[in-house]
């Protein structure tokens, strides 16, 4: 039964709106369901569901006001009520049980007790003024919900959230002859300030009838701290029996990615649950800001002297617990900003002796499994553990992780692509891609290992019993080495990590080349790799010239070349394959798109006459040619209301301000390039606004009033402090509600209305030979940017995918605005040209 609910449901709000002919499309309807009922808590199956709608149907009846501020707290779309308010609902016996339910579950109470404060509401009394009070909770709950979901402030039975939302409901059922909202004169309407209710509570509590009423007087005290928001964290009370921290308890290990080029062995924690992409693109995991949560697991394994007694103060010290912190910072920003010289990085010297050093061994049958594993680790930037399951295998139908040996015993390494997520089979036009590679494996290396195989064609490569004993052999032989040379460097992590430490202090190919090579699991590349989409023959060239900058830095200071060549250019065929990001559409199809824009725009041209309906259909054309190519050129995620001001603008400097992923923080509000064509679209855009608003005024002053503000935005926030300034872009960044410039026109039952442009509106815009995913501009950009040659830490300046140590707009940081504008601006301008972008004027002017 679960989700068949759901299903029934949403088919009744659907079969309404073809009725009354609301141009709302599923999409849309089942997204604001689904914002309704995360806003109620309302429980999987959606059971008792019946009585929202009966509770607000009590508040119409009371008052139409009410009703609609309770509406709007609830996030519930007039449409929606209307639909279940006007018609009963077909459903079958066990549906309709479920759905007209009247009591809670076991467990509601402490799990979704605000549902079962609305659910029970019809146990409430049902006078104005406890209908006004009830609407006011509603809307201070969700001021407070913050504070009343705070862990902290919990007490050892459950949250602040429940205690306060089951005594309130206590409180208000009609068995309660004590509380009486009306004679208490607690409020005046449902928009009385929670102080002045708090106070009005608080008189009250002395009268004769709550003092000899214990639980009445929690309630009400209970009530005060809801309205005052003055929770202070529960007293702990010292019991006889058992503590519980002292029971063992068992954790599941958390999933974790190290950080390449971190001195300590740190990680970071990573959801256990995978996030997919969904059919339009968006990667969910792209949605969080990256590296929130750092886990030290060098902490937990080093032994600590017996004799070593610490402090019990110096351990719960909070100065003590800062410094920690302060360190693992400053550690992992370090780890993100690798430079040349730093010691992490193997320098030239240090090469040459790894290389002198593993040909020794290499030719020493004894010491030729130590020398491939080195060479493994070294050359596919893999660790030891890493290095134990690959295979070899000689049959191109068996495929599996490690070494191909060919007919010619040339040696391919192959690793499977990971990219779990597929696109509907109604979009067209995209790039098809492989699910695994091969890429060349050096011929001397290829040699070592078939010598070392002594004719074996499968199994494991590295076929020992105890890994554990080849691991410590290699550590100490390379810490010899190292302390006899006068160089500590050398080390299994060195070695291994090379590859990531060079690529992150210089910058010489994206890392994403690696990551799919030979499914090196790096976090810098966790999200990004969703985008990126490469094709065989630029993969494999990049990867060489990988190694050509390395062997330039040796010779520069050895000034002799590599004893042995570590990367061939060779391609496994001649067929090319992509690979990577299945939502990128190729560039017949951008054309293609583009072309189909244009022509709606062009077909939508004004007559002499300028009729409204011709008017409002021009312009959602012209709105929607402007919000393809702002997504195609921004990289912008595929979000509600993108561009949702024209005051982060900077048209002199082909700037834009955008916040497609964020946190309370803005720590991901970044400055974006804009192509020079896509700077002109924006700039007619605003021209359009202006004449826009001149020619319906008369008709729509409303509008042409938000309009002006759009167009006014610039000289207003100048005058917003920086707190004032946050709490307005909060408001209207990715909002559903308070949409920006970017609108379009809509003709419903109460007449014409405007909505915000969403993913869902630009995908159904489309015919159907241009259906392509929503997120299909930043996969693009993306992958083109990566074909181009632009410099990996512009690639992540443009598309938002730094990490913690490395913002563009941070106090420390180095990177001039002025110099990334004048090398990416030639390369978007290139890209948009070739797939034909154009700045259209309006017509209106």
């Amino acid at each position: 039964m679960t989700g068949m609910l759901k299903i029934k449901l949403l088919e009744h709000i659907e079969l309404y709106c073809k009725k009354l002919n609301l141009e709302i499309s599923n999409e849309d309807i089942k997204s604001d369901f689904d914002d309704f009922t995360l806003r109620i808590s309302a429980p999987e199956d959606l059971c008792a569901l019946s009585q929202v709608f009966l509770l607000l149907k009590r508040m119409n009846d009371a008052s139409r006001n009410l009703r609609e501020f309770t509406k709007s707290e609830l996030c519930l779309p007039e449409y929606i009520y209307s639909a279940f308010n006007e018609y009963g609902v077909e459903l079958d016996t066990t549906l309709k049980e479920s759905f007209n339910r009247s009591t809670y579950k076991n467990g509601w109470c402490n799990e979704i007790p605000f549902y079962v404060l609305l659910i029970k509401s019809y146990e409430y009394k049902q006078d104005s003024k406890s209908l006004n009070l009830l609407a006011n909770f509603i809307g201070n709950y969700f001021k407070v919900i913050d504070t009343l979901t705070d862990p902290e402030l919990a007490t050892s039975s459950s949250t602040r959230e429940a205690e306060v939302c089951n005594k309130f409901r206590l409180l208000m059922r009609k068995s309660n002859i004590a509380f009486e909202p009306d004679k208490d004169k607690i409020l005046t309407d449902y928009l009385e300030p929670s102080s002045s209710i708090a106070s009005r509570l608080e008189s009250i509590t002395n009268k004769d009838i709550y003092t000899s009423n214990v639980s009445d007087r929690a309630y009400l005290n209970t009530l005060i701290h809801f309205y005052r928001n003055d929770w202070q964290p529960a007293r702990q009370y010292k019991h006889g029996s058992r503590q519980i921290d002292s029971i063992v308890k068992w954790y599941k290990k958390p999933n974790t990615l190290p950080i390449t080029g971190a001195i300590d062995d740190l990680s970071v924690l990573i959801p256990s649950r995978a996030f997919l992409s969904d059919t339009e693109g968006l990667n969910l995991d792209d949605s969080e800001v990256q590296m929130p949560f750092v886990i030290d697991n060098n902490e937990s394994n080093t032994a600590r002297d017996k004799t070593d007694h610490q402090s019990i103060e110096m351990v719960f010290s909070p100065a003590s617990k800062k410094k920690k912190q302060i360190d693992v910072t400053r550690n992992v920003h370090r780890a993100h900003n690798i430079a040349y010289q730093d010691t992490r990085l193997l320098k030239a010297s240090e090469l040459g002796l790894l290389f002198d050093t593993l040909t020794k061994y290499g030719r020493s049958d004894k010491n030729i499994e130590l020398a491939i594993l080195c060479w493994l680790m070294f050359l596919l930037g893999k660790t030891f553990n890493e290095i134990k399951s690959l295979q070899v295998f000689n049959k191109i139908d068996e495929k599996t992780r490690g070494l191909f040996l060919d007919e010619n015993a040339r040696g391919w390494w192959y690793f499977p692509i990971t990219q779990t997520a597929k696109p509907s089979i109604k979009k067209v036009g995209l790039i098809k891609t492989a699910n695994g590679v091969f890429t060349a494996c050096p011929t001397f290396l290829t040699d070592l290992i078939i010598k070392y195989l002594n004719g074996r064609k499968e199994g494991l490569i590295i076929n020992v019993d105890n890994f554990a004993a080849l691991e410590s052999s290699i550590a100490k032989k390379l810490k010899k080495i190292s302390d006899k040379s006068y160089s500590g460097r050398l080390s299994i992590s060195s070695i291994s990590n090379f590859i990531g430490n060079y690529i992150n202090a210089t910058g010489v190919i994206d890392p994403i080349y690696i990551d799919f090579s030979y499914d090196v699991k790096m976090y810098s590349t966790r999200v990004s790799r969703s985008y990126s989409n490469i094709d065989d023959v630029t993969r494999c060239e990049r990867i060489f010239e990988f190694w050509q900058e390395v062997e330039s830095d040796y010779y520069d200071y050895c000034k002799e070349k590599f004893p042995i060549k570590l990367f061939e250019l060779k391609c496994f065929d001649k067929q090319n394959r992509r690979f990577g990001s299945k939502f990128t559409p190729e560039d017949m199809t951008v054309k293609a798109l583009i072309a189909a824009l244009a022509l709606e725009v062009e077909n939508a041209k004004l007559n002499s006459f300028k009729q409204l309906d011709a008017i409002l259909k021009y312009h959602n054309a012209f709105t929607v040619y402007t919000a393809w190519m702002l997504m195609f050129g921004t990289g912008y995620r595929a979000v509600w209301n993108p561009l949702p001001t024209f005051s982060l603008y900077f048209p002199s400097l082909n700037l834009m301000g955008i916040s497609d992923k964020d946190d309370s923080d803005f720590t991901h509000s970044r400055l974006v390039c804009l192509p020079s064509i896509l700077n002109e679209q924006v700039t007619a855009y605003q021209e359009h606004l202006s004449c826009l608003r001149g020619l319906i005024r008369v008709l729509e002053p409303k509008l042409c009033q938000s309009i002006d503000g759009y167009l006014d935005a610039t000289s207003k926030t100048l005058g917003l402090d920086y707190k004032e300034s946050c709490q307005w872009f909060k408001l209207i960044r990715n909002s559903r509600i308070n949409h920006g410039p970017l609108f379009i026109f809509q003709r419903q039952r109460s007449g014409i209305v405007t909505r915000g442009i969403s993913p869902t509106e630009l995908v159904l815009r489309l015919h159907a030979e241009h259906d392509i995913p929503a997120n299909a501009g930043r996969h693009w950009l993306k992958s083109s940017l990566l074909y181009n040659k632009v410099n990996s830490e512009l690639v992540n300046f443009q598309m938002g995918h730094w990490q913690s140590g490395e913002v563009p707009l941070a106090d420390y940081s180095a990177l001039n605005y002025i110099d990334a504008v004048n090398e990416l601006l030639p390369i978007l301008d290139k890209l948009f040209k070739e797939v034909g972008w154009q700045t259209l004027k309006s017509d209106l002017i």
